[in-house]
């Protein structure tokens, strides 16, 4: 990836989408802890999520690989926000018990309000993301190999881009 590019649009990550056991989510995990390094995209991590990444059992690598993201704050629900919630619950949680399912939902509804993204390896949560699309229209939830292609697809309409307005003799665009 060129150096001067960056993913402008907020993406939210899930605690899965770290080290995903799939092979093909596995690479792709790696890429994007990889661009998070070299600063081409800016993940934050819903403080719902923060607070899985603390349990005991969560490897240490994990915690500290967290530590330094930007996090969401817990300021409370309203209750639209809460009917939603429930709504999402239900929908993760099928013919499940829906407190099984409680943080899933949370994370998303949170990702709603602070992010475009929300990236995930749980496949319960991609095979139900169209039911939730009903409920909140504005997150869009992905896979880890799903969102490497939404940011290549990006970085290569940018360098297009760049390059055009290079060939017409205009300055660079950053937007």
């Amino acid at each position: 990836m060129n150096q001067d590019y960056e993913f402008v649009h907020n993406l939210m990550l899930d605690s899965c989408s770290f080290d995903a056991s799939a092979t093909e989510e596995k690479s792709a995990c790696e890429q994007i802890l990889k661009w998070e390094t070299e600063g081409i995209i800016i993940p934050i991590i819903p403080h719902s999520v923060m607070k899985e990444i603390g349990a005991k059992s969560t490897p240490l690598w994990k915690k500290e690989k967290a530590r330094g993201f930007v996090t969401t704050y817990d300021i409370g629900l309203t209750p639209e926000q809460k009917t939603k919630l429930e709504e999402i619950n239900k929908i993760i949680a099928g013919r499940g018990k829906e407190e099984k399912y409680h943080n899933d939902a949370l994370h998303i509804l949170i990702s709603q309000d602070s992010g475009e993204y929300f990236v995930t390896a749980d496949i319960r949560l991609i095979d139900k993301r169209e039911e939730i699309y009903k409920v909140l229209p504005g997150i869009k939830i992905v896979k880890p190999s799903e969102f490497v292609k939404i940011v290549e697809e990006d970085k290569n309409q940018w360098v297009r881009r760049k390059e055009w307005r290079k060939r017409q003799g205009l300055p660079p665009d950053f937007i």
